[in-house]
């Protein structure tokens, strides 16, 4: 008798277990990003604050874009994926809608007091952003002396030194980059003429020296000295510059280059995963703190209020910065995506 009694004890606090165990599940919410110091700073500054506030845990899980979007077609067919949240690339708003959740603004709250213009795509949400910029070596190239725009990089007698640029992932900053350089006003660049830019990408393919296939490499082949100009993200520029290190960049011809977060239709948490991109849209002063802990503009535009002229005027988010970057056409990326990469590829390996 004893023996049964202990065993029904035990099976009622399993079961009881269980039912917290469920519970607990049912307040989890799971977000996709590239992890890192990334994840860190989203779990410092937006990821502890929403669970503080709703109760609700934020289960980060790390992955590339490519494994990322893999995972999620293969759990397509399932009822209920593994995740929520997932990183987007604005293309992606176009490319796979067959797997997103739509999004309007109109249905976050805190988008009309918060949120710049263009905020939400239609299937994902503007999380972070920066912009491929012109950066250069400030030892090379001092201040009155320094590159200013992309026919300044092509410029190799009045700028003279090693040049980068990225490699095929990142072909549309690099087909832009080449426009710009060839005189197309920014409101023409798109639909991009393709034969055009390549045919400038022939004239500087001999001073380019590395294409870089890594952000980190972007910053080492310029810390190191190997380059002396980059095409590379204001983010990591700008890391460079905090460091301490000799190197200054423009915005001026920046290509945009926007992380998203976008919500899976087949989501365990949907309700859940759209309060906390409403949260995320909210609170000036914590989007302020995570930009300097991770130097990219996010959609918050009343955080910039909170900065110094100084660090403002420093800033992707600043109207006179904003007035000089380059949005992409998304649609036409994702349209083209396939043929103009195979094509950068072709290019690289000539």
């Amino acid at each position: 008798m004893k023996r049964f009694i202990r065993q029904t004890t035990i099976g009622a606090a399993a079961c009881l277990a269980m039912i917290a165990s469920h519970a607990v599940q049912a307040e989890q919410l799971v977000i996709v990003t590239s992890g890192g110091v990334f994840e860190e700073a989203m779990q410092k500054h937006f990821y502890s604050a929403f669970t503080a506030e709703t109760g609700i845990d934020i289960i980060p899980v790390a992955s590339g874009l490519g494994a990322q979007w893999a995972k999620v077609q293969a759990m397509a067919t399932l009822p209920e994926a593994e995740w929520d949240i997932v990183t987007a690339l604005p293309h992606d708003n176009f490319a796979m809608t067959d797997y997103l959740i739509p999004i309007s603004c109109d249905d976050l709250s805190n988008a009309a007091e918060f949120a710049f213009e263009g905020t939400c795509m239609g299937h994902a949400v503007t999380r972070t952003w920066g912009a491929n910029v012109l950066a250069w070596n400030t030892d090379a190239f001092p201040e009155g002396k320094a590159p200013q725009t992309f026919a300044d990089f092509w410029d190799v007698e009045a700028f003279p030194g090693p040049r980068a640029l990225p490699d095929a992932s990142y072909w549309s900053s690099v087909l832009v980059a080449a426009l710009i350089a060839d005189g197309v006003p920014p409101e023409d660049i798109f639909p991009i003429d393709a034969d055009r830019a390549f045919a400038k990408l022939e004239e500087i393919k001999p001073h380019i020296s590395v294409w870089w296939t890594t952000a980190d490499q972007s910053q080492n082949i310029l810390r190191t000295g190997e380059v002396v100009m980059s095409l590379m993200g204001s983010g990591r520029a700008s890391t460079l510059i905090k460091e301490g290190e000799p190197v200054a960049f423009t915005w001026k011809g920046g290509v945009k280059d926007i992380g998203m977060w976008a919500v899976l239709k087949n989501a365990p948490h949907k309700e859940a995963a759209l309060k906390f991109i409403n949260f995320f849209l909210a609170n000036p002063a914590i989007h302020v703190a995570f930009s300097q802990d991770f130097p990219f503009e996010t959609p918050n535009r009343l955080a910039t209020d909170l900065l110094s002229p100084e660090e403002r005027a420093s800033r992707g988010g600043d109207p006179a910065n904003l007035a000089v970057q380059i949005t992409p056409d998304w649609k036409w990326v994702a349209e083209n995506d396939a043929e103009m990469r195979q094509r950068m590829i072709e290019f690289l390996s000539q």
